[in-house]
């Protein structure tokens, strides 16, 4: 066993090292979570060392909840974030209510927060915990806690609370200056109604309470006042400020989110109309949207969906133009992903409401991410029945007993090279998210976020960090092996040594034989080639030629994708010009009336992308990178080694034109002939295999290619 086995909450993962440790036992918590850091070292004497580091800090934060059992992670969290905004609102209070002052009163203002950042520093300079014992008991009885009677759990709580006090102080001073992060909530609010109406503008929930013995002393009294401010826009370029009287009784925190919910749900119908969403959802979305940021994340991916489905974009800040076309597409190329986003994210924050998510469970939710198994529900053992975070800790042990298993056969048979040994453990690293994957599911909760931020439900988007730099993907990308599609290379030929191309096919339009042959004659997309149908296919000076077009029921990649490929001679000599006429003959649609479409995307290529890899591994000639979709790589890569024109290239693609010479002055199109020259040059061994659909035997289909006056190329 080496010796980063016998560290405790050290990890070893595809060579660098890791600190996990499962956070104190919280009986309120459905699961237990885990600090799990990467230690960006991949060097063992370092790893060992900054774990045991983190090993003591993490201990003494765990020795510290412990000794307190009636204050859990949350309720610390709480106890500090109260003291933050007690102040921050008594602050507030005491500026409103006290008059012009002079430049002098000012500047000694300033410095008297510069004092009392002093003092606070030298509290904990001088480790006088005492210092913020007050204001700590307050807050304790506001929140039903008891603060803990251990000195070293009470100095903890106290540094902790110094550090928040020093920062309070800051935040004043920016205040008093007049410098605040964003815009402000009416500007904001104003702004997303439009400048001619007038609404009511509730701020956010505040508290105001003492810091230290340095600061002013504010009653209790005052403190269920100022808890819960109104303010209120009569104009919409002025505003006034309402506190409770003495005799007034203070507004409760339920009858505030009521208050709340019942503006929302008077203006929601507005914004929507005012951004043309009113008939591009569904009346249920409008009735999840009125309960504001009371509405569950589960809830908010629904009505998200429900826009999408109905043809919006996520540019919401403007005027929709929802299309149900569009949105149709939509459902078939993009809804299966976000619904397992959705899945991640809704499992991971339990749930809850958007108005409970805090910024830190965002955060975590985004390293859990990370750990998902790559075959999360594939299986009964990936399933994630009791949740994400339990799956990600069963396929933790698993990997770790599987690598440590490995090490232990290879000690057992004397095997001493430490190198073969770390490549034993590595071949047991069980596969996570890719991280096109990762990333795609990450950035789902931005789209949400941004959708409820400008309908107006939060004043800012609470998911505004689930987004990656260039920077940062370009870093996750150089952590896991590039799999790429690649030009087939000779294994080609075993591909076409297994039994469908060797006279086994089922049927004489079997699209495990046709649609790789027109993917490799004609670069071909598999949704082009499946769609082909025998109205698609026709002749020009003697040349036969197939469209790719968008029919009713169909879908292309882009408006570039609409095109006119001459036929392969290859193609010919295996009949499939036999193929289109029997077709015809029998009525059906489409050339290969075999394939079936997928129920998530519903297009023909989820179901025949699964077929193809499940024939690929079961006549063993499945590699990773050699897909599908590298057939038209390939063709792509014989048109560059015969010398072929960039726009001739573009135009059999279907990709987009790069110049203005093609896009706008090319109106008649390539001539057929050019094309047909150069999709000639096109390699493809047409006598390596036996076509479904002719008898045996070469002078057959030889005489129908030369029947059209076609050459046949083979390479």
């Amino acid at each position: 066993m080496t010796d980063h086995h016998r560290t405790p909450y050290l990890e070893q993962r595809a060579g660098t090292y890791y600190f996990r440790r499962r956070l104190p036992f919280d009986p309120n918590s459905k699961s237990n979570r885990f600090f799990v850091f990467s230690l960006r070292t991949d060097i063992p004497s370092e790893a060992r060392d900054i774990s045991a580091r983190l090993t003591a800090m993490t201990t003494l934060a765990y020795d510290y909840v412990r000794g307190c059992p009636t204050m859990d992670q949350n309720t610390f969290k709480a106890l500090l974030s109260e003291l933050v905004r007690f102040e921050i609102a008594a602050f507030e209070k005491a500026r409103l209510a006290s008059g012009p002052r002079s430049l002098a009163a000012a500047e000694f203002a300033a410095k008297r927060e510069d004092a009392i950042q002093t003092t606070l520093r030298q509290a904990i300079y001088l480790r006088d915990w005492e210092a913020i014992r007050a204001p700590l008991d307050q807050v304790a009885k506001l929140l039903g806690v008891t603060l803990p009677d251990t000195p070293l759990t009470y100095a903890t709580l106290a540094l902790e609370a110094l550090r928040v006090s020093i920062d309070v102080s800051r935040e004043r001073q920016r205040r008093d200056r007049g410098e605040y992060d964003g815009r402000s909530e009416i500007f904001t609010h104003v702004m997303h109604e439009g400048l001619g109406n007038s609404h009511s503008v509730r701020a956010p929930e505040s508290a105001a309470a003492p810091i230290s013995s340095a600061f002013a002393v504010t009653t209790h009294e005052t403190i269920q006042q100022v808890r819960e401010p109104v303010i209120q826009a009569a104009e919409p370029i002025q505003t006034a400020v309402c506190v409770p009287s003495k005799n007034e009784r203070p507004t409760t925190l339920k009858e505030e989110t009521s208050m709340k919910n019942m503006t929302v749900k008077d203006d929601i119908r507005d914004v929507l109309r005012s951004k043309n969403l009113l008939n591009a959802c569904s009346e249920n979305s409008i009735s999840l949207l009125e309960k504001g940021d009371e509405i569950t994340l589960s809830e908010a991916f629904d009505v998200y969906v429900d826009f999408k489905s109905h043809g919006c974009t996520d540019d919401w800040d403007r005027k929709q133009k929802p299309d149900r076309v569009v949105g149709q597409k939509w459902r078939k190329s993009s809804l299966s992903n976000l619904k397992t986003g959705k899945t991640l994210w809704s499992d991971l924050l339990q749930n809850k409401r958007i108005s409970e998510i805090r910024e830190d469970e965002i955060d975590q939710a985004v390293v859990d991410i990370r750990e998902v198994p790559k075959l999360h529900g594939k299986s009964a053992a990936t399933s994630a029945t009791h949740g994400f975070l339990a799956l990600v800790e069963l396929t933790n042990q698993k990997e770790i007993r599987e690598m440590d298993g490995a090490e232990r056969s290879l000690r057992r048979r004397g095997c001493t090279n430490e190198e073969e040994i770390r490549d034993a453990r590595l071949s047991k690293l069980i596969p996570r998210l890719r991280i096109e994957t990762y990333v795609r599911h990450v950035r789902c909760a931005k789209r949400i976020g941004t959708m409820l931020h400008a309908l107006g439900i939060t004043p800012k988007n609470i998911f505004v960090d689930c987004a990656f730099t260039n920077d940062e993907l370009s870093r996750l990308k150089a952590t896991e092996d590039k799999l790429a599609r690649e030009k087939w290379d000779d294994r080609w030929y075993d591909f076409l040594n297994t039994p469908v191309f060797q006279g086994k096919a089922n049927g004489e339009d079997d699209p495990l034989f046709w649609m790789p042959v027109l993917a490799r004659c004609l670069g071909l997309r598999s949704e082009e080639a499946a769609q082909l149908g025998p109205d698609d296919i026709s002749s020009d000076m003697g040349i036969p030629y197939l469209r790719v077009r968008q029919q009713t029921g169909d879908s292309v990649k882009s408006e570039a994708a609409f095109r006119k490929i001459p036929i392969h001679a290859a193609l010919i000599e295996l009949g499939f010009m036999e193929l289109v006429k029997l077709a015809q003959d029998s009525g059906h649609k489409r050339l290969l009336p075999k394939m079936t479409r997928g129920k998530n995307k519903q297009n023909f290529t989820e179901n025949f992308t699964k077929a193809f890899g499940h024939y690929r591994k079961t006549n063993k000639v499945y590699w990773h990178g050699l897909d599908f979709h590298a057939l038209r790589t390939t063709f792509h890569h014989d048109l560059m080694e015969a010398s072929t024109p960039g726009y001739i290239k573009r135009n059999l693609m279907g990709h987009n034109p790069l110049d203005e010479g093609e896009k706008s002055y090319a109106q008649n199109g390539i001539p057929i002939t050019t094309l047909f020259e150069h999709v000639s040059k096109v390699p493809f061994e047409a006598h390596l295999v036996i076509s479904p659909i002719l008898s045996k035997g070469p002078d057959r289909t030889r005489s129908k290619a030369e029947s059209l006056g076609l050459k046949v190329v083979s390479a």
